[in-house]
């Protein structure tokens, strides 16, 4: 893979550092650039009307603070972060196709079954609707060497 930018999307879970260390690991033997991203989705301006619009949210400074602590166990890649803001999948797919990444990381819970078809899933909406290729990692950092 000759990949310059790879987009890990993150919502700080178990199983999302997992899929940092993935990301970084192809980062590092690529030489991409590594863009982490996570999702707020947004103030309760449906709920409470507009007075909220335009506010800043007290929330953000905190996401950004962990968000900045969000890194690779090994600094094998140039790391840039991100905070989208609305649903998920759609802004980590429109973040995709304006920042042209090449490959797309994510954990994923796995899942199943009534419960995922009812629910539906941030990570089978991002491999679906993605213009790259879309790495889902469900349990397990990179074995050494790759």
């Amino acid at each position: 893979m000759n990949a310059k930018t790879i987009l890990l999307g993150t919502d700080f879970s178990p199983l999302s550092r997992a899929a940092l260390e993935w990301a970084a690991t192809i980062a590092g033997a690529t030489g991409a650039k590594l863009l982490i991203a996570t999702v707020e989705p947004g103030q309760p301006t449906s709920h409470f009307g507009s007075i909220y619009r335009g506010l800043p949210d007290p929330g953000i400074a905190d996401l950004a603070k962990t968000l900045a602590e969000f890194v690779p166990s090994h600094p094998a890649a140039v790391v840039e972060h991100r905070i989208l803001q609305g649903e998920a999948a759609a802004e980590l797919i429109k973040c995709a196709a304006e920042e042209k990444v090449d490959l797309v990381v994510l954990g994923s819970h796995g899942r199943s079954g009534l419960k995922h078809l009812m629910l539906g899933s941030v990570a089978e909406a991002v491999l679906r609707g993605a213009h790259c290729p879309v790495l889902i990692c469900k349990s397990a950092a990179p074995p050494a060497g790759v």
